[in-house]
């Protein structure tokens, strides 16, 4: 480990307990937690599926962003904060917009496409 902390931003399309279809929420989960336990501030950004409860992991708005799209223009993103539940406070998940983690592809890759352009402007 380096002498000083890392922080690290993940982006993921899910993330256990928030999101989980498969294999990859779990292993987003146990590698954030990892990071965080050597010390690290580690923050995942993921989509805000209408399944994600927000009461719940108590998500909250933590930024307003506009974000360029190209040719389809700037679109307005709200980021919502709250902590994983059993993890260190320096985890957080930022949400995007999303419907589903099975989203078809078209509406995916817009999707995407928006959440990897406002993870950069983080």
């Amino acid at each position: 480990m380096s002498a000083q902390p890392l922080k690290i931003l993940m982006v993921a399309a899910e993330m256990a307990p928030f999101a989980k279809v498969g294999g990859l929420g779990d292993a987003v989960y146990a590698l954030s937690m990892a990071l965080a336990a050597a010390g690290h501030d580690v923050r995942v950004v993921l989509p805000c599926y209408g399944s994600i409860d927000r009461k719940a992991f108590g998500l909250r708005p933590a930024a307003s962003l506009e974000v360029p799209m190209g040719v389809l223009g700037r679109i307005a993103v709200t980021v919502l904060q709250g902590e994983t539940p059993r993890s260190p406070a320096a985890i957080s998940s930022s949400c995007l917009p999303g419907s589903s983690p099975a989203a078809r592809k078209y509406d995916e890759l817009y999707r995407f496409a928006a959440r990897r352009k406002t993870a950069a402007t983080l």
